[in-house]
This record gives C-alpha cells, structure tokens and sequence, in this order.
C-alpha cells in the first residue's frame, strides 16, 4: 500500500514538472548564418531580355564567368534594361563547376553574380 502511495505521488510530480512550462523557450543557434555572396535582383530585372552577341558582353562579365566557371562557353547571352546579363553556358570537356551541361547564370555590368 505504502508503494502505491509513492508511485502515485511520484507520477503527479512529474506530470507537474512536464506540464509546468507553457510557452515555448527558442533554442540557441549553434552556427553563425551564412552571409550569401551573391546579389538579390528585383523582380523587374529579370523580364524584358533582349539577345545580344557573345562578343558584346563586357570583359568584366567574362573575366567573372570564366574565373567561376573554368571551362565554360557562353552559348547565348541577353541584356535587359537594367543592364542584367543573362547567360546560358555550355559546359566543355574540362569543365568541371557547372551544375549541367547547360546552366543559366544572371551577372550585372560589373560581372557580379545575380540570385535570381
């Protein structure tokens, strides 16, 4: 009998102790966010492209694509009126950093990457 007085007094404790905090606590982060090193492009520059040359794109737009994507040919670019660059690059036998064979990747003028 003197048991199953300590068990019960036992089993209301801890549905006290469990039922005691209402709100939930927020956990600490354990890592640091992650700064992203790429731009986010408003939604109007990533209408109205218009094709232009390869050989039109500026240098500081290559000189970007080919540092981050060694290897790579651009097999079609456009340009809107924001100045944003849209190329569709096309991987070649050593090509190693693209996702695909083809990737579309968006720079600005000054060969900056665009999140779009």
């Amino acid at each position: 009998m003197k048991k199953l007085i300590v068990a019960s007094v036992f089993a209301l404790g801890v549905v006290t102790a469990v039922n005691a905090q209402e709100k939930k606590q927020p956990t600490a982060m354990n890592e640091a966010p992650v700064k992203e090193m790429t731009l986010q492009a408003p939604a109007d520059d990533v209408q109205d492209f218009k094709d232009v040359k390869a050989s039109d794109v500026p240098q500081e737009v290559k000189a970007s694509v080919e540092k981050t994507y060694k290897g790579a040919t651009i097999s079609s670019a456009a340009k809107n009126d924001k100045g944003v660059y849209k190329l569709v690059l096309t991987a070649g036998s050593d090509a190693t950093d693209l996702e695909s064979t083809n990737q579309t990747v968006y720079l600005n003028s000054k060969g900056e990457f665009i999140k779009m």
